[in-house]
């Protein structure tokens, strides 16, 4: 049996936000207009357990078609904002029918938000090692281009009939 918490667990691994009617100015303006005209359905869906596919089905489109939808409303940020509503909406309702459950849920994504927190910073870590290495390789090889062209130019003062284009 699927509980709430666990639809909202699998949105994403963080619980949802309730629907909006109204479209809000700014990032969700950058949606095209068909994915805006389907952001409620798509949310209504995600709130009752529909797959992709279903909610394409229900829209007229396919799943893949969802699929971009939703990539396009986490890339725009409002995909946060909409899960974070939700989920303080819903653990409201939970806290007071069943605070151990409540605490329990709470306890989880607190979890889950550090655990991806500390992943970010391991990302984050990792990829300036990665820069500064590129950057190490960059400088010796500008180095070694460097020796490269003087031993060349050194050696044209030794030997002039070495052609002067390949001194540079």
């Amino acid at each position: 049996m699927c509980t709430v918490w666990d639809s909202l667990y699998s949105i994403s691994g963080i619980p949802s936000k309730k629907a909006q009617d109204t479209v809000q100015e700014g990032t969700l303006m950058s949606l095209g207009t068909q994915t805006l005209k389907r952001l409620p359905q798509i949310k209504h869906g995600l709130l009752i357990g529909l797959n992709y596919e279903q909610i394409g089905t229900k829209c007229g489109v396919t799943e893949k078609t969802i699929d971009r939808d939703v990539h396009a409303w986490v890339q725009s940020g409002e995909f946060e904002t909409w899960i974070k509503e939700e989920w303080l909406r819903l653990h409201n309702i939970i806290l007071h029918e069943d605070p151990i459950e409540a605490y329990k849920q709470i306890t989880k994504l607190f979890s889950r938000m550090v655990t991806r927190k500390m992943e970010v910073k391991e990302e984050i870590k990792i990829e300036e090692k990665q820069v500064a290495i590129l950057a190490d390789y960059t400088r010796a090889i500008e180095a070694a281009s460097e020796r490269d062209i003087q031993a060349l130019r050194a050696r044209k003062q030794l030997d002039p009939q070495i052609p002067s284009d390949s001194a540079t």
